[in-house]
């Protein structure tokens, strides 16, 4: 038996910001990239507060954000522990 303050925690599921996005993208016309993520886009008309932030701007192709090598970064900032495997 679960204990009844871990049920969430142990049945977890997304939040409900995924259901709205999926019901806009059933109702409406989606055709493009902007349909999604654009100022009126399905992502924003979801909710007052989703805010989408794309790698690449569809319109000019501007890199919004750079990847990090986080292996790289971690490994010169931890030593590995005996025994685990990947």
């Amino acid at each position: 038996m679960k204990p009844k303050h871990l049920e969430k925690i142990l049945n977890f599921s997304p939040d409900g910001s995924f259901g709205n996005i999926k019901t806009c993208l059933m109702k409406g016309d989606n055709f493009s990239v902007l349909d999604l993520i654009g100022p009126h886009g399905v992502v924003q008309k979801s909710a007052i507060n989703n805010v989408e932030i794309a790698y690449k701007n569809p319109n000019t192709g501007q890199i919004n954000f750079r990847w990090r090598n986080w292996k790289k970064f971690l490994e010169t900032k931890f030593s590995s522990c005996n025994g685990i495997q990947k």
